[in-house]
């Protein structure tokens, strides 16, 4: 009786070691199948990111440039014969990463797996294509005053203002859309014909910079169509037209602005000539 009374506690121990250790290896091969089902997922998920970017950047990277021409002529001091240059670039997506990473939320996974797009992204291309087109409303408005105001004081000045601005709202939207080659490698200085202003600009012609805003146009279209934006007309009411403006509204510029020179290419920048306050773009 002893022996029994003294055994019970060890042969309890004993006979419950056997589904105690079941118990234990179910519960770690439970933890180690979600241990793997979870690191799948990670892995499917990296997997699926990394060929969603090397599919967009590819197609990004497909996109046509056009080649733009502007033809210049600089005076020389010494003789005053003007020599007349041609300068080609080809506004391009250049870098295809950093735009994918624009257009692409950080956290790219919605909640049924899908990668979303950045509205971030949407909301910024369509403020700098309305500040564009507003920028030549603004032009088109001054214009327009221009005839019934025949003495207009220092308007040449107020014109060479608007077409800095239109310069930089340009060039602000190439940086959006991440290209490159979108200037000349040369900038122009000009300077109204009132004597108040002196502009460093990428463009000696109108038309080219028409010319550039069209292709940058094409170009954004054609981001459009490869990301397959859903609801476009919500950012771009205007859609599929982003500028407003056609080949009227180009005009020779040299009536309001006196071509100075030429040197090689620098930030666009705004002088006021008689008190030499600079500010950079």
């Amino acid at each position: 009786m002893n022996f029994l009374t003294i055994s019970k506690l060890p042969l309890l121990i004993l006979a419950l070691s056997v589904p105690l250790a079941s118990i234990i290896n179910n519960i770690h091969r439970t933890i180690q199948t979600e241990k793997q089902i979870s690191e799948a997922q990670l892995k499917n998920k990296f997997d699926i990111s990394i060929n969603h970017i090397k599919y967009y950047t590819e197609l990004f990277k497909k996109i046509e440039p056009k080649e733009i021409t502007e033809n210049y002529a600089i005076k020389d001091p010494n003789n005053q014969m003007y020599t007349t240059y041609e300068v080609t670039f080809s506004p391009i997506i250049h870098y295809p990463s950093n735009l994918y990473k624009k257009i692409f939320s950080a956290e790219i996974f919605g909640l049924d797996g899908s990668i979303k797009q950045s509205e971030k992204f949407l909301i910024k291309l369509n403020n700098d294509w309305k500040h564009l087109n507003q920028c030549f409303q603004k032009l088109n408005k001054f214009n327009s005053a221009l005839i019934t105001q025949k003495n207009a004081v220092n308007f040449r000045a107020v014109k060479c203002k608007i077409y800095f601005e239109i310069c930089i709202a340009y060039e602000t939207l190439c940086r959006t859309l991440e290209l490159g080659d979108y200037r000349p490698e040369v900038s122009f200085i000009m300077e109204d014909l009132d004597n108040n202003y002196q502009i460093w600009i990428p463009f000696y012609n109108f038309q080219t910079l028409y010319n550039s805003i069209k292709t940058v146009e094409r170009i954004s279209l054609q981001i459009f169509d490869i990301i397959n934006v859903q609801n476009i007309e919500v950012y771009f009411p205007s859609f599929p037209k982003l500028f407003l403006y056609g080949p009227g509204a180009v005009h020779d510029w040299s009536h309001s602005m006196n071509r100075v020179t030429a040197m090689s290419g620098v930030p666009s920048c705004i002088s006021d000539i008689s008190y030499r306050f600079t500010s950079h773009s």
